[in-house]
C-alpha cells in the first residue's frame, strides 16, 4: 500500500534526467562582415549557420581589401 504522508513521500521517486551539453562541431570560429571588418567570434553552431544565411564571410580578405595586397586585385 502507498503512503499518502506527506512527510513520507509515495515512494515513487522522480527520475532526473540531465541533458548532455550540446556538441559544438563548427565552433569556435571567426566570421567578418562589411559592416563588422575586425570580425566576431562566433561559439555556437547555430549562430554561425545563421551569419553564414547572412552572408558573413570566413576571412576578412573576403570583405574588405587587406593592407598590402592591393596587386592581387589591379587588372
Amino acid at each position: 500500500m502507498v503512503s499518502r504522508n506527506q512527510l513520507l513521500g509515495d515512494l515513487n521517486p522522480v527520475e532526473v534526467v540531465k541533458k548532455p551539453p550540446e556538441v559544438q562541431l563548427y565552433t569556435p570560429a571567426w566570421r567578418f562582415h562589411k559592416s563588422y571588418p575586425k570580425g566576431k567570434l562566433i561559439t555556437s553552431d547555430k549562430v554561425l549557420a545563421k551569419l553564414d544565411e547572412e552572408g558573413w564571410k570566413d576571412h576578412p580578405g573576403k570583405v574588405q581589401l587587406l593592407p598590402g595586397h592591393e596587386h592581387l586585385f589591379e587588372g
